[in-house]
């Protein structure tokens, strides 16, 4: 019976399902305010009142007395921590404003820390008596105060609490409860808190309490809902309670704070403020001075009640215990399908398209769960078709970029070596092929697309041996790399180009006279999997701006540069986006091309 009942019910549309709880709830809150509407409770409310009240002073005065020392102590270990505070200080004292950026990153370690470590904390700022500003990098660097005194109260020479105040470093409207370390090295080397009446701090640190987390936090501990539990400082100002907050007013109406500053009163006070009766309960606690007070409304909590039997209050008992156990399966039958629904949503969100096991029921949130288990497939399918098509499109487009490389330089070298025969230059025309050999071998590389870096590199020893013998000059190369990647993989004809470009441009005919010993290097290393590719020459130099242009033009055909936009092609076929190719040019001394090539995943 209870199976059918249950599947039934889970078989209804989700408008039903709400239905029947909200009358479940509405009939059982209804009974519960009816029952608790009795005067009988008059007496026990007010007591009750009273002992969570004096219960909530005892554990929040304790509980904040604990956190503002432990806050205290993260002030103090982070001003002594690695002498950061004592460089940055100094610097101050001493007006090194070329030091400023490199002591605004030195400092956000230890604002962090405190931060971390106090929930309460929304920013923290270190203010030199010289109007220099350090704070966390989310605030930035565009702050910048006249003097060091934040809030215009003059030099402070203690720990100060201010009260609540809108926050000086954003535009929001945002409400923060200042506290105020003024910070100076007394006689033993140790920071000080507290200054004479003749001295002024270096700096004041300022650490910025989120108001309305304070709040909130307090609220957390007070053990009765009905009162309003508020922080007050030395100065008889509210601390903890922005000013958009309802008690506002009422905090620092002038009732409450005469009760406050009289400490020949104790305990408790009565007064009427806007035609409503108070009952306040005060405490003070801590070296700062602080008062903690509890305001409760009396015309609220005492309003006529008649008195209730046994059997009412049993008929209570019963009826809250009843209320649970319904409030609890409704929730859960309705909360419970949507959370899984919800997780399957934020995976697919996320990229993430699998499937969820088959929903049982078939109201609507088993037609949606099942769609879009439906629709995961249907992506993932199309997701396979969509990267089969996208690498046979770039296997297609290297094998066609790197076909353009090769016959202009076989055309060249080959012709080279007929004129070589023809003028009976047998020997020099038997190295060129011998040369030739050995580049085109490697070049061909068994038609993979990845070669090894020690067999690119002595492609490029036999390209520049047939270079030299061609065109009759002594270009040097010189190549380093670690012998723990002469293995990595590397795509094929990325290096030949680059050298092609130095001795096309770097050492033409202008600089033959300028450079003596014309010098290419090439530089390897991995990091991680990314391999770095330095290829430079002490040449004539290139336009850096010019050179970056002309490999993202597509449009350009005619440019000379045409195998180096040809490389930055290939390169972003096969690696990715993540592939970059930068220049850097200081003439005749250091003219680099430098490669960037992530790991792909074979």
């Amino acid at each position: 019976m209870l199976s059918k009942l249950r599947n039934y019910y889970m078989n209804l549309k989700i408008r039903y399902k709400i239905l029947i709880s909200l009358i479940l709830v509405s009939t059982l809150t209804a009974i519960v305010v009816s029952l608790a509407s009795y005067r009988y409770f008059a007496d026990y409310a007010l007591n009750q009142a009273t002992y969570e009240i004096e219960k909530s002073i005892d554990i929040i005065t304790h509980t904040l007395d604990s956190d503002l020392s432990d806050l205290y102590f993260d002030v103090s270990y982070s001003l002594d921590y690695e002498g950061i505070i004592e460089e940055i200080l100094g610097d101050i004292s001493h007006d090194h404003a070329e030091d400023y950026i490199n002591d605004y990153l030195k400092i956000q370690d230890l604002f962090e820390q405190v931060m971390h470590n106090n929930d309460l904390i929304k920013n923290m700022v270190l203010l030199g008596a010289n109007g220099e500003f350090y704070s966390t990098l989310t605030t930035g660097l565009n702050h910048h105060f006249d003097d060091a005194y934040m809030f215009d109260e003059g030099v402070i020479r203690s720990v100060k609490w201010y009260e609540v105040k809108a926050n000086p470093l954003t535009n929001e409207r945002d409400y923060i409860v200042p506290l105020v370390f003024p910070l100076k090295r007394d006689y033993f080397n140790t920071f000080s808190f507290y200054l004479n009446e003749d001295e002024t701090p270096i700096a004041n640190l300022y650490v910025f309490m989120d108001a309305n987390k304070l709040d909130q936090y307090i609220a957390q501990m007070n053990k009765n809902a009905s009162s309003k539990a508020i922080l007050y400082n030395y100065d008889h100002q509210p601390i903890s309670l922005p000013p958009n907050s309802n008690y506002y007013e009422l905090a620092k109406s002038q009732a409450i704070i005469d009760f406050i500053a009289d400490s020949s009163i104790a305990g408790n006070m009565e007064f009427i403020y806007d035609n409503q009766a108070y009952r306040v309960t005060k405490s003070s606690f801590g070296i700062n001075g602080f008062t903690l007070i509890n305001i409760i409304s009396k015309t609220q909590l005492l309003a006529p009640l008649d008195a209730l039997k046994g059997q009412v209050i049993r008929l209570l008992i019963y009826a809250v215990l009843f209320s649970l156990v319904i409030s609890f399966v409704v929730s859960k039958s309705i909360t419970s399908p949507l959370k899984k629904l919800m997780v399957l949503v934020t995976d697919i969100g996320k990229g993430h398209y699998r499937q969820s096991p088959h929903y049982a029921y078939n109201d609507e949130i088993g037609k949606l769960r099942n769609s879009l288990n439906e629709l995961s497939s249907i992506i993932n399918r199309q997701i396979d078709v969509i990267k089969s098509q996208e690498k046979a499109y770039a296997e297609a487009e290297i094998d066609i970029l790197t076909q353009q490389i090769n016959p202009h330089f076989l055309y060249n070298t080959l012709d080279y070596i007929h004129w070589e025969i023809l003028d009976g230059n047998k020997k020099g025309a038997s190295n060129m092929i011998e040369s030739l050999a050995v580049f085109l071998r490697l070049g061909l590389n068994q038609g993979a697309r990845l070669i090894k870096i020690e067999s690119e590199v002595k492609r490029l020893e036999e390209y520049i041996h047939i270079i030299n013998q061609r065109q009759k000059s002594a270009i040097r190369l010189a190549t380093h790399y670690d012998e723990s990647i002469a293995h990595h993989p590397l795509l094929i004809l990325i290096l030949q180009p680059l050298i092609e470009n130095c001795i096309k441009h770097a050492f033409d005919e202008t600089t033959q006279m300028i450079v003596s010993d014309p010098l290419i290097r090439v530089t390897l290393k991995v990091d991680d999997g990314t391999l770095t590719i330095i290829v430079d020459d002490n040449g004539k130099g290139m336009d850096v701006a010019k050179m970056t242009a002309l490999i993202d033009d597509s449009d350009d055909k005619t440019s000379s540069h045409v195998g180096l936009r040809n490389v930055y092609l290939r390169m972003k076929a096969y690696y990715g986006n993540g592939a970059t190719m930068t220049f850097s040019s200081t003439p005749f001394y250091s003219n680099a091309v430098v490669l960037t090539l992530p790991r792909v995943d074979s």
